[in-house]
């Protein structure tokens, strides 16, 4: 239909003939209305994807998107103007992604924007329909902000009382972004709870057998969470609690971490060369730090109940921010439980007298906008209290560790410092009592020698360095530290190979001494070229006159990265270091393992060596994509003073207490890791070989595997239910073939005692271990607080791995495949 636009109006007029073309024009677009509509319905498509860290390829959740016209031929569609169309905006979900629907063709534009990242724009050309998936990765870019004091806590990398992470797995990734920032070394690993839980430890989540998963670190068999880092005896890995040193921290015979994972706020493991700021540590360092409270004001807590023990953690936030506390407990019941089933069965021998338990706590305090208080205390005690059938009959024993430390905080003509007063103290014994009759005369068990080992560490440290900006490391810092150390031993118990023999002649004297060391350090970064940075370090300590050391104990360190782009580094290192307490050499065998992980330690002096040990390494990190991270690294570590039993064949019955070695370390290791989404997996490989030379022997270290594998795998089915697996194979350690004492009858009817006798040093080699433990994993969320319940199944495969070696070619039996539960609860 054609009209015009009445009024007068010349025939001859120019506007004439516009009104009546418009009205034509108007008036087809009328008539092809219907037809057009129907072809914009079959051309239009959409855009989606997702939004990624670019290094990294995690998710970026609340990321803006505007998708903006540049070409499109934009028609009208359900009576809406054509000419509004021209931009959209979307954010991003949980997971980073997005989506635009109903697009016409054409040209349009992708601009990506969130705070700390660098904005991107991309060009998309929509032919039609369907779905056009463009995913876009941004790279960080700091924000430089106004100067504005506040109080910041500490990072908490752990997270064990933050709320169940979404499949994203943010924490994760922000915990390996922070080690990235504050250490160059690629071969320094961070944990966090999530690697804890994906690591399915035995029973419960335990952070030392979870370590146990990584490249390079063992174990000596599935009943021990010791930690054998890169080929070092366990007593060379130091184990520091906010600063502090604990010594032996093992529960249950040494099957379970004597850290209750519930207290640790951040934990940093170093197999190389660590900052000049860390002390001792001959093969490695495990740097944990306790967890301060949080939450909005009200109370949180986080509880667990498993085959092993129940504990409980609390913590809490001031509404104001001004102070926090938290308080960690554990405690087994095995004792408890066993005593109840004896009051109703009957019996002398179901009872088992022993019990851990362990307490961890944390106070900070905000003074004003400038200064601050910390204070923390750890107390972890292993007791038994009576005879154990078939295992020990008159004994009483006790061991354990405990620290408490204060840290002030304050600024110094606009510099940060923190000053601390700490004290550590190991202390352990093994005692005689009267066996208990009843049960003596239906088994037969041994009585452990006597002994008493102490070690008591003061120190009084302080550090000072720039204010970090934007929570990257300070360029540099400066410290210093005065310690005193005391060792104190006695008992039979200290003599090698006592379990195989008589103890009781000739008990060796106490042996007790103390060194005083101040130590001064220094460290500072530099950056002499784009992408590469470099960290000069020095540690220079001195004191009491120690043998393999002297008087002044120099130990520099330098470490270097090079950022080849965005997600891929590569760095080296080259370090000493110095450890001068020592755990006093034991035999291996059954009895001592039953009741040591009691040892007694040696500390350095004119006689005792002090361990003195070089590394150097090389590695590289590279982020693929989906969150994948992979890592390889080469090491070799030479250490001299070591103190390693005597090596020489033979009668053992008379020996030194201890010898003076060096060792000698070198490996490689492989790490492949994918910590974002809802499925999280890690492979590692480690080949390493240790040697160790004493009294003109040359042999493999008792902690010599040799290959090592380790893989996890997490996923999560549903919003309530993981389920999880985690397979280890290891070749087995070297050992000492000893041949048990003999009563002989002599030709005139006497008898003859021949002694116990020790073949070539590690001459043999243990099986093969190998386990594969499995994991499922219950959470549900009521309102505030969560209810969790978990089933592992321990050596699934049923594989007769080996433990303890005892005698001859004997093992004691490993641990079979079981089930194992446990609940938690968190408010």
């Amino acid at each position: 239909m054609m009209g015009f636009i009445p009024g007068r109006v010349s025939a001859r007029s120019p506007y004439m003939w516009a009104a009546m073309a418009l009205a034509c024009i108007v008036g087809n677009a009328a008539g092809m209305g219907a037809q057009t509509a129907q072809n914009d319905v079959a051309t239009r498509g959409s855009i989606s994807g997702a939004v990624v860290d670019a290094a990294t390829m995690a998710p970026l959740p609340a990321s803006t998107v505007v998708l903006s016209v540049i070409g499109a031929i934009v028609s009208s569609q359900n009576g809406h103007s054509p000419f509004l169309s021209t931009g959209s905006v979307a954010v991003t979900d949980s997971l980073g992604r997005y989506r635009f629907i109903d697009m016409a063709p054409g040209e349009y534009s992708l601009r990506v924007q969130r705070m700390g990242y660098r904005p991107a724009v991309i060009m998309v050309q929509l032919r039609g329909a369907g779905d056009s998936r463009v995913s876009i990765g941004i790279t960080i870019a700091p924000i430089t902000l106004a100067a504005v004091q506040v109080r910041a806590d500490a990072a908490q990398s752990y997270g064990r009382m933050s709320k169940r992470d979404d499949f994203s797995t943010s924490t994760r990734v922000a915990a390996v972004r922070q080690r990235q920032r504050t250490f160059l070394a690629s071969d320094v690993r961070e944990i966090t709870h999530n690697d804890v839980s994906e690591s399915v430890t035995l029973g419960e989540t335990d952070l030392f057998r979870a370590l146990q998963r990584l490249p390079g670190v063992k174990g000596r068999d599935e009943y021990s969470a010791e930690l054998w880092t890169r080929g070092g005896r366990w007593d060379e890995t130091r184990i520091y609690f906010d600063g502090l040193p604990l010594f032996n921290p093992l529960h249950a015979f040494g099957a379970f971490s004597g850290v209750g994972s519930d207290a640790i706020g951040a934990a940093f493991l170093h197999p190389g060369v660590r900052p000049a700021s860390i002390a001792e540590g001959g093969s490695g360092v495990l740097d944990l730090e306790s967890r301060s409270g949080g939450g909005d004001g009200h109370v949180r807590g986080v509880g667990e109940l498993s085959v092993i023990s129940g504990r409980l953690a609390l913590d809490r936030r001031s509404p104001h921010g001004s102070s926090a506390w938290m308080i960690s407990a554990r405690r087994s019941y095995l004792d408890v439980a066993t005593r109840a089933i004896q009051h109703f069965v009957g019996g002398n021998d179901i009872y088992i007298p022993y019990h851990f338990s362990d307490v961890s706590a944390r106070f900070d305090h905000q003074i004003d906008a400038n200064r601050a208080i910390e204070t923390s205390v750890l107390w972890e005690r292993d007791r038994v209290t009576g005879d154990v059938a078939d295992v020990v009959h008159g004994n009483t024993a006790g061991w354990g560790n405990g620290i408490a430390r204060v840290t002030f905080i304050a600024p110094m003509h606009g510099l940060h410092t923190r000053h601390t007063i700490g004290i550590s103290r190991y202390a352990a014994s093994v005692d005689e009592r009267q066996p208990d009759s009843a049960i003596a005369s239906r088994y037969s068990a041994s009585t452990a020698p006597p002994i008493h080992s102490t070690v008591s560490y003061a120190t009084v440290e302080g550090r000072i360095e720039p204010e970090a900006v934007s929570g990257a490391k300070p360029i540099w810092s400066a410290g210093y530290q005065l310690t005193r150390q005391a060792v104190s031993n006695g008992g039979a118990g200290v003599r090698p190979y006592a379990s195989l023999y008589d103890s009781r002649i000739a008990q060796p004297p106490t042996r007790s001494n103390a060194i005083g060391v101040l130590a001064l350090w220094a460290e500072r970064q530099w950056h002499p070229l784009t992408h590469f940075t470099a960290e000069t370090g020095l540690r220079l300590e001195a004191g009491t006159s120690v043998l393999n050391g002297g008087v002044l104990r120099p130990a520099p360190r330098l470490l270097s990265r090079y950022e080849v782009n965005t997600g891929t580094f590569i760095s080296a290192g080259i370090g000493r270091s110095f450890q001068y307490t020592q755990a006093m050499p034991r035999d291996g065998t059954s009895v001592n393992q039953v009741l040591y992980p009691v040892q007694a330690w040696l500390l350095a002096n004119g006689d005792i060596p002090v361990l003195r040990t070089d590394i150097t390494t090389l590695g590289a990190e590279r982020w693929f994509s989906s969150g994948i991270l992979a890592s390889a690294n080469v090491y070799e570590r030479r250490a001299s003073g070591a103190v390693v039993r005597d090596p020489t064949p033979g009668d053992i019955s008379s020996r030194a207490l201890f010898a003076n070695a060096d060792e000698r370390a070198r490996g490689v290791e492989l790490s492949l890791r994918r910590i974002a989404g809802r499925t999280t997996w890690s492979a590692g490989y480690s080949y390493g070989t240790v040697t160790t030379e004493a009294l003109g022997f040359r042999y493999p270290s008792t902690e010599d595997r040799r290959h090592g594998a380790d893989a996890t795998v997490m996923t999560a089915l549903t919003k309530s239910f993981r389920v999880g697996a985690a397979y280890t194979a290891t070749t087995g350690s070297p050992y000492t073939r000893i041949r048990s004492s003999e009563v002989r009858v002599s030709r005139d009817g006497g008898q003859v005692v021949i002694p116990p006798i020790a073949e070539l040093p590690n001459a043999m080699r243990g099986p093969m271990y190998t386990s594969l433990d499995l994991l499922l994993d219950w959470t549900h969320d009521f309102r505030s607080w969560q209810l969790g319940a978990y089933l592992q199944l321990y050596n699934a495969l049923d594989h007769p791995n080996p433990a303890v070696y005892t005698a001859g070619d004997h093992f004691e039996s490993g641990l079979p495949r079981f089930p194992l539960a446990g609940l938690r609860i968190a408010f």
